[in-house]
């Protein structure tokens, strides 16, 4: 019975993972908060094709206080694992399963949400919402780079860094 739940959490854990992130992220209006100021700043360089520099420092230093807060936040509410107390076979499969996690997160979780953000954000689709809303003053391909770029930041770029440090287990 002890394997047979061993070999279900071993299954499920990327998609614990995956409905881990998404419940740590969007339970945390910071993180949100702090996702938009780059997004939006990306978006606008994105769709204007004017790139500051003063717009690329404010941009850093917001995407640095995103993953610091992802740490802070994440590291308060992370599994408390007491190493001193743990047995050789629950350290290999607690090291079996992070790498089974990061198969699933490098080669399913990421490029799923990157193909669905790039579908949303691609010319076909903002062409159908521009003339929905009967708006032709809108550059469609700006528009759609820009849409990518935006949905890019807010939610591929800090679900990548929650994943990652979920699965080495510093949240």
């Amino acid at each position: 019975m002890a394997v047979q739940q061993t070999l279900r959490r071993f299954i499920w854990a990327p998609f614990e993972l995956i409905s881990w992130g998404f419940r740590f992220y969007f339970s945390h209006t910071v993180l949100i908060i702090l996702a938009l100021v780059p997004s939006m700043i990306r978006g606008y360089q994105m769709y204007t094709g004017h790139t500051p520099e003063s717009l690329e420092i404010i941009l850093w230093v917001m995407r640095i206080a995103l993953f610091a807060a992802i740490a802070r936040i994440g590291w308060k509410e992370r599994d408390r694992i007491n190493w001193k107390q743990i047995t050789v076979p629950a350290a290999l499969e607690l090291i079996v399963t992070a790498l089974w996690q990061y198969v699933w997160f490098l080669y399913a979780i990421i490029p799923g949400i990157k193909l669905v953000t790039e579908w949303i954000g691609s010319e076909e689709v903002m062409g159908v919402i521009v003339r929905l809303l009967h708006v032709s003053a809108i550059d469609v391909q700006a528009l759609a780079k820009s849409v990518l770029f935006v949905l890019k930041n807010i939610f591929v770029i800090p679900m990548y860094i929650m994943f990652l440090l979920r699965m080495i287990k510093v949240i």
